[in-house]
């Protein structure tokens, strides 16, 4: 025995030496070629080293030779206790489907870890143990705190980190993911597995520092497998399979039973609908391993990600025949059935993810919302079902479905649809409920209403700063969503979808759509104005938040300058080819009649029409020299060449919504001038230019009751509703004017809200709205809200009154 250490010694020195090109190779991602470099020098040596072994068989299963690698870990487990070989072991057989055999071999680990815990605790033990607890499914924070244990003893370990920071990844657990791989980093610059592992981890957060990661494993290794599979996935975001395909082939063109790439070339042939190639793919994956349920899940899984929940859900249904114990893939299906609006059916399956795995995240908080769903008010009408809180259901849930019943009738006829019923509409009057009911996690302060297709989700103004918001325009936005994606069967892309969306707010409203916002100059001087192809990558890998709303805004312009273009016709047209399988590209170039160059160049002519403000932006600009005119002359009091002046400038940049924009320089002018119909009319063009404008509209409304308008009171006032319908001042102000109007039906309409809004004059507002039920000739609606009344508040002399005249009445 000791000759052979000093043997093993005595060569260690030329081993290193010889080992050298092969893990270069490796390194560099020339797998074959440290294969044979690696079989040569095995053939060279009269004794192979273990470590060279244990490299040998992740060589070879790198490269798809996933039986030569357990033959070769197979032999190493035998001739020694080696706990790490035999978890990487039972790794291999469960990714080759021998579920005995990995059964079989976790026992026997486990076995040899309790043994060995009496005299040996090596740092490759305790990561072999961490590595176990992972496979048998245990506690993750009891695994990660095991992990924090080796990386204690060990702080130069960098394989340790690197575990801890796929046990978090796999959990979603991305700031803990982040920390674990960096530090594993700072141990080790060149690990690309944790390299491989941030960029996951960044990607999967929407993360820009993804690519930057990513380029720097480029560099080292342009054929790591799970860095192409992110280029993949970025192509398949986009919904550009042949690009992906394109990736995926140099993968399996090294390891051919790389059976990620296999589910992701389904999922990309799957968005090409070619399902021949799909069930080709599904059996070569199961010829690897016969249990793969990523076959189903992986393809399912992109095809949600393109809103084609029906066959995701299907997807996932079938993952689950092939395993019923892969959690990832019913957590998947509770999300197809939740944008589904299959609420039920999705707790269920939610209820059994939480049952063997409580620690997660997104099974938890959807769980919680969930509970949180449970406790709205629902009601069914026509072909909605809307569900929101009971607050949301008594002060605005019949103008919710007014809203609804309107745009419904307006765009199935528009658009040559008949909707898929019920069309589910949910209102939440938290955010973070919202984002979780809608993508599992909460936070996306940006997100006011999201759309699945038959389902709608959306915040309550509740839910925003008040006067954020205005809960009409967002309901619409995502109603025209509903049209399109059912009109497509949810095969359109995004980009389309959102500017179908946004071209349309304008038919609800002129003051909704999107802003020409002054900060899109910055991405147009970086970019430049979008090509048809560049529209879905503002929407899917944009660089910045302001990049995204530029997307916004240059689709809504797309779809406007194609409407103007080519008809209304021609985007149905459209629609329905894509619906039927057709590239929207495509589509759109058929419809029009034109070359795609020729769509290029006539929708660039219109941005930059649509965009020559951007050019009253500089210092010395018309706009801005016009503006300083308007102020100069309200210094002096010359209010009506301000005016000029304020409106000429509006008329250079409408767009522009500062608080020093020239609308509200009109308004103040006028505000103290004394001049009362020119202070009305600045008020009138300022809320019908914004949205928000909810103060505004009270202000003038207050007026326009005064000047005896009660008509064009309740307009106004209906506006500010759409902003805080929860205002007890505007709602006064409703039933104000619908009495002077004599429309008892919307006065009555108010008081109720009042009734159940305004606690300090609860009383006053229920006698009122007792006295319109009798006017109404509902005498006995009448003496039912006075009887009420009277029980809270005996002595009100005047609901003593008017119940002895009611029942005077009836005599």
């Amino acid at each position: 025995m000791k000759k052979v250490l000093i043997l093993i010694m005595l060569l260690a020195p030329a081993i290193e030496a010889q080992t050298t090109d092969y893990r270069t190779l490796w390194q560099r991602g020339a797998y074959a070629e440290a294969i044979q470099v690696l079989e040569t020098r095995f053939e060279q040596l009269s004794y192979r080293p273990r470590t060279m072994r244990r490299e040998f068989a992740e060589l070879l299963f790198t490269v798809g030779r996933i039986d030569e690698a357990i033959e070769v870990l197979e032999g190493l487990a035998m001739s020694a206790i080696d706990p790490a070989t035999m978890v990487r072991l039972a790794q291999l057989y469960r990714y080759r489907g021998r579920i005995d055999d990995f059964d079989g071999i976790v026992r026997l680990t486990e076995q040899q870890l309790q043994s060995l815990s009496n005299y040996r605790r090596g740092r490759d033990d305790m990561l072999a143990l961490g590595q176990l607890m992972v496979l048998k499914g245990e506690d993750p924070r009891a695994i990660l705190r095991h992990f924090s244990t080796v990386t204690n003893a060990f702080p130069t370990y960098d394989e340790a980190f690197v575990a801890a920071g796929d046990l978090a990844l796999s959990k979603r657990a991305y700031d803990v993911a982040e920390r674990e791989y960096s530090q594993a980093l700072r141990v080790n610059v060149e690990n690309q597995d944790a390299l491989v592992g941030l960029a996951q981890c960044y990607y999967h957060a929407s993360d820009p520092r993804a690519e930057d990661v990513m380029a720097s494993l480029q560099t080292m290794n342009p054929n790591h497998p799970q860095l192409r599979l992110l280029h993949v996935e970025q192509f398949l975001d986009l919904g550009q399979a042949d690009e992906a395909l394109t990736v995926l082939d140099s993968v399996t063109m090294i390891n051919p039973n790389h059976l990620d790439a296999l589910a992701l070339k389904a999922a990309a042939f799957f968005l090409k609908d070619d399902s021949t190639r799909v069930t080709q793919l599904r059996e070569e994956m199961f010829a690897v391993n016969p249990s793969f349920s990523g076959a189903y899940r992986i393809p399912g899984r992109l095809a949600s990600r393109h809103y084609r929940f029906q066959e995701g859900r299907r997807f996932q249904l079938a993952a689950l025949k092939v395993d019923a114990n892969d959690h990832e893939a019913r957590l998947l299906l509770a999300f197809d059935l939740l944008r589904l609006g299959n609420d039920a059916e999705a707790r269920g399956e939610l209820e059994r993810v939480f049952a063997v795995d409580p620690y997660s995240v997104r099974a938890y908080n959807l769980l919680e919302a969930a509970d949180a769903i449970d406790a709205f008010t629902t009601i069914d009408r026509g072909i909605f079902r809307l569900q929101l809180p009971e607050y949301e259901a008594k002060l605005m849930g019949d103008d919710l479905l007014a809203l609804l019943d309107e745009i419904s009738t307006l765009y199935q006829e528009k658009y040559k649809i008949t909707l898929k019923v019920p069309v589910v509409v949910q209102v939440f009057d938290d955010h973070d409920v919202f984002m979780v009911r809608s993508v599992g996690l909460p936070g996306s302060a940006g997100h006011l209403g999201i759309c699945f297709g038959q389902l709608v989700t959306m915040d309550s103004p509740r839910a925003r700063p008040l006067g954020t918001m205005n809960w009409r325009q967002v309901l619409w936005h995502e109603f025209v969503h509903v049209i399109t994606l059912q009109k497509t069967n949810n095969r359109m892309p995004r980009w389309l979808s959102e500017g179908i969306s946004v071209y349309e707010e304008y038919a609800g409203d002129l003051a909704w759509g999107q802003r020409l916002d002054p900060n899109f100059k910055t991405v147009v001087d970086e970019v430049g104005y979008p090509s048809l192809e560049d529209l879905n990558r503002l929407f899917t890998s944009p660089n910045s938040a302001t990049q995204l709303m530029f997307g916004y805004f240059s689709a809504g312009e797309f779809v406007k300058f194609y409407v103007d273009a080519y008809g209304h016709d021609a985007l149905v047209r459209v629609l329905d080819r894509i619906g039927e399988g057709e590239d929207a590209t495509d589509a759109l170039v058929t419809a029009s009649q034109e070359s795609l160059d020729e769509l290029n160049l006539r929708f660039d002519a219109h941005m930059r029409v649509r965009c020559s403000a951007f050019n009253q932006l500089a210092e010395h600009s018309v706009f801005k020299m016009v503006l300083a005119d308007g102020d100069e002359a309200a210094k002096r009091g010359d209010l009506e060449a301000a005016e000029r002046a304020y409106l000429s400038a509006f008329e250079l940049y409408p767009d522009y919504v500062a608080e020093d924009a020239p609308l509200h320089r009109l308004v103040n002018l006028y505000a103290n001038s004394g001049d009362r119909v020119q202070y009305i009319k600045a008020l009138r063009r300022l809320v019908d230019w914004d949205a928000t404008a909810n103060e505004t509209c009270v202000k003038l409304a207050t007026l326009l009751i005064e000047e005896g308008d009660a008509k064009a009171a309740l307009d106004v006032l209906d506006r500010a509703f759409a902003v805080h319908p929860f205002q007890v001042a505007m709602l006064k102000q409703r039933v104000l004017a619908a009495q002077q109007l004599g429309d008892l039906t919307h006065a009555q309409a108010n008081l109720k809200k009042l009734v159940y809004l305004d606690l300090p004059e609860r009383a006053e507002h229920q006698l009122n709205l007792a006295r319109v039920l009798a006017k109404q000739g509902d005498r006995v609606a009448a003496k039912a809200e006075v009887i009420a009344l009277l029980e809270t508040v005996p002595h009100f002399w005047d609901a003593q009154q008017l119940l002895l005249d009611l029942v005077e009445g009836e005599q």
